[in-house]
């Protein structure tokens, strides 16, 4: 019966190596995971910031539209007052 604990002993042993085994891979697969997290939200953050210049440059063209509308009703207004204006021979 002295070789029955030293097969537990073993067993445990075995066990042991086994969950270190498997500890040291998840804590790999963990490390691989924030890398990942680490690199999306990098990448998020670059995105976000390409939005906010697109967003800002659409913002710009829109006024830039508004304005060229005004100028063209300005032009048409005043057209339309010179021809009035201006007697017909």
């Amino acid at each position: 019966n002295a070789s029955r604990p030293r097969g537990d002993v073993s067993e445990r042993t075995r066990t042991a190596a086994a969950l270190a085994e498997h500890h040291e891979s998840v804590r790999g697969q963990l490390a691989a995971a924030q890398q990942g997290v680490t690199a999306a939200e990098g990448r998020l953050a670059e995105l976000a910031a390409r939005l906010r210049a697109t967003e800002a440059d659409r913002d710009e063209a829109n006024r830039a539209g508004r304005q060229l509308a005004d100028q063209v009703a300005q032009l048409a207004a005043t057209l339309a007052h010179r021809d009035t204006a201006t007697p017909t021979r």
